[in-house]
């Protein structure tokens, strides 16, 4: 019994520090990609929040030549604030998955909102963590 509660408590330990390197260097990737991101170029940060949102809109309006153009747009803007490679290579998957002429079905419509949705929220969740002391809601 005594060799199970040694082995219990140095498994436990063992995790432990596993998961507290993880979140420490998960962390300091984070931050050091956060610094890569020129927020400071507004009009290129507008204009991606624009197009992603346009992607939507133009799927649901099935106009997908339009919206590969947007996605485009997107990515342009992405590459040009340094925002990390992940936004960029979703949005290229997104459009190599809709690039074949076709109708987009009601499936295809949900996909690509759900996929720009996913973005949005990921930008988001970057660029208030880029602003100290951020808050969602004015407090009342």
């Amino acid at each position: 019994m005594n060799d199970h509660l040694i082995d219990y408590f140095v498994i436990t330990g063992a995790d432990l520090t596993a998961v507290f390197v993880a979140w420490l260097c998960g962390r300091r990737w984070f931050v050091k990609e956060l610094s890569k991101i020129k927020w400071q170029q507004s009009g290129n940060v507008w204009w991606l929040a624009c197009d992603l949102h346009s992607v939507k809109l133009l799927a649901d309006m099935n106009r997908r030549p339009k919206m590969l153009h947007a996605i485009d747009q997107a990515i342009f803007h992405a590459g040009s604030i340094g925002i990390d490679d992940h936004v960029s290579a979703q949005l290229r998957k997104l459009k190599e998955g809709y690039a074949e002429e076709r109708e987009l079905t009601q499936q295809d419509k949900n996909d690509i909102r759900e996929r720009i949705d996913a973005l949005i929220d990921y930008c988001g969740k970057l660029a208030e963590r880029d602003q100290p002391q951020f808050k969602p809601k004015p407090e009342v």
